[in-house]
């Protein structure tokens, strides 16, 4: 036999050996998760692109005079990811700042997973959804919950807004408010809400939801003398909701 050939062969069983004791151990464990994570982010991306080009193919909405219903050609593909926040290490300011700087990251793969306001999949004129109307798409990112020993050192986390403004990213110049909130997106973008994300109860299990509003009419408006109609952007924005009260974010439909 060639010996090229046998130290190709021999290299080979040696990387398969490497793989099956690295599993025996547990390490992939560790490691599937993390490309799990990725290929499920680049999923969501790509179906909401998709779903943002196709919007306006269907042959119905393009007859005169024809404003009918129709169901999408796609839907959006984003699974939802669970997050266990434990209690780290450290003193009381940097346990803190580390549980903020999860939820941090969190809510910036979830921006950036549905678009990071550069897409706008559910802005189709006619699109309905289940037969629904289209107002309030809501992609749930993440469930997330918190360990008891956190919840016993910190029953609330408070000032996240603060955190998200003077924080930067890593490998970034940006702030993570900064991101959550770009200057010239395609879509209206809201930044987050300090009335939702600045005192989080541990105690409860919560879904982080990117919101999209459907625009349209939103009643009368003075302009200048005279009165008219007033018109909202199609917007989305991040909101995080306790599970027992996913009621109140009023979504017309929820992809998760």
């Amino acid at each position: 036999m060639d010996k090229r050939g046998l130290s190709y062969t021999a290299a080979i069983g040696l990387v398969l050996a490497v793989v099956v004791i690295m599993l025996s151990f547990g390490v992939g464990a560790k490691i599937v998760p993390l490309f799990t994570s990725h290929s499920n982010s680049n999923l969501c991306t790509q179906s909401l692109s998709l779903m943002d080009r196709s919007k306006d193919l269907s042959w119905r909405s393009r007859i005169p005079g024809m404003k009918a219903d129709v169901d999408p050609m796609l839907e959006p593909n984003c699974p939802m990811e669970y997050l266990l926040i434990e209690l780290p290490e450290g003193d009381k300011t940097e346990q803190e700042n580390q549980i903020k700087r999860e939820l941090a990251e969190a809510m910036r793969h979830c921006f950036s997973k549905t678009g990071a306001g550069s897409l706008n999949p559910f802005g189709g004129e006619n699109w309905k959804f289940g037969h629904q109307p289209t107002a309030v798409n809501c992609i749930s990112c993440y469930q997330i919950r918190f360990s008891k020993e956190l919840q016993a050192q910190f029953p609330a986390i408070e000032g996240l807004t603060d955190y998200l403004s003077q924080q930067k990213m890593d490998y970034s110049d940006k702030s993570y408010m900064a991101f959550l909130s770009p200057l010239n997106p395609r879509i209206l973008v809201h930044p987050p809400n300090p009335k939702v994300f600045d005192e989080i109860n541990t105690s409860k299990t919560y879904k982080l939801l990117s919101y999209f509003r459907k625009g349209g009419v939103i009643g009368l408006e003075l302009l200048g003398a005279g009165i008219g109609i007033g018109y909202s952007k199609d917007n989305m924005q991040l909101l995080l909701y306790p599970i027992e009260k996913m009621a109140e974010a009023k979504c017309n439909h929820e992809w998760s």
